[in-house]
């Protein structure tokens, strides 16, 4: 069973490039976030295999979906944007399931957990030269308009989470593939939805979608 495809290349050497972002102006931030989006929604697929059940009747026709809207979120120095949820991610692309939906997850750098005794929440510690986010899936699309749970998961990215994930094993774990055929398409910049006006970065335009999925 093939699913070892080739490492989409640019894409890694962008989200790695990210952690040198530490203690940058936000132009220069909002410059790279501009080269990933770019990337993400104009030269990426994400593929995976069908369930488990057609995989046992060897149905092997891989589900392919292009991505249509996304959300930056980056806590860093000079760049502390408090809502981005806090994880430990050891390398730049992890998927990074959270309660809002899923992430492609930055490198985190000197973020750590622990237990505490008392109540047993997880307090994380974090400083100055804590380093973490990634990018929110806010809106997918099927290339061939055929969705696994049947649901329209363009601005649902807790949908987007089942749909991507739900009834995975160790050989239909979703990857991210170079497609260029949506390279003409343009890109339109605007605010995060749902970020609490009193944000700094509340009209940081972060979220970046399609002008076809307007």
């Amino acid at each position: 069973m093939e699913n070892c495809k080739t490492i989409h290349t640019e894409l890694l050497k962008a989200l790695e490039s990210v952690n040198e972002l530490k203690g940058k102006s936000h132009d220069e931030i909002k410059a790279k976030l501009d080269k990933i989006a770019e990337i993400l929604l104009t030269k990426t697929k994400i593929v995976r295999m069908p369930k488990v059940k057609e995989l046992r009747e060897l149905e092997l026709k891989e589900i392919e979906y292009y991505i249509t809207d996304i959300e930056f979120y980056l806590y860093c120095k000079n760049h502390k944007d408090n809502i981005t949820y806090k994880r430990k991610c050891e390398v730049a692309g992890e998927w990074y399931l959270h309660l809002s939906g899923v992430d492609i997850a930055f490198k985190s750098e000197n973020i750590d957990f622990k237990q505490e005794t008392k109540d047993k929440n997880i307090k994380w510690g974090i400083d100055d030269d804590s380093f973490f986010g990634g990018i929110l899936l806010r809106g997918i699309k099927a290339k061939d308009g055929k969705t696994l749970n049947g649901k329209y998961l363009d601005g649902h990215p807790i949908l987007i989470c089942y749909e991507l994930f739900n009834k995975t094993n160790m050989y239909n774990l979703p990857i991210l593939e170079e497609d260029n055929s949506r390279s003409n398409l343009e890109i339109v910049p605007g605010k995060r939805i749902g970020v609490s006006k009193n944000s700094e970065f509340a009209t940081k335009p972060y979220r970046y979608t399609l002008k076809e999925s307007k």
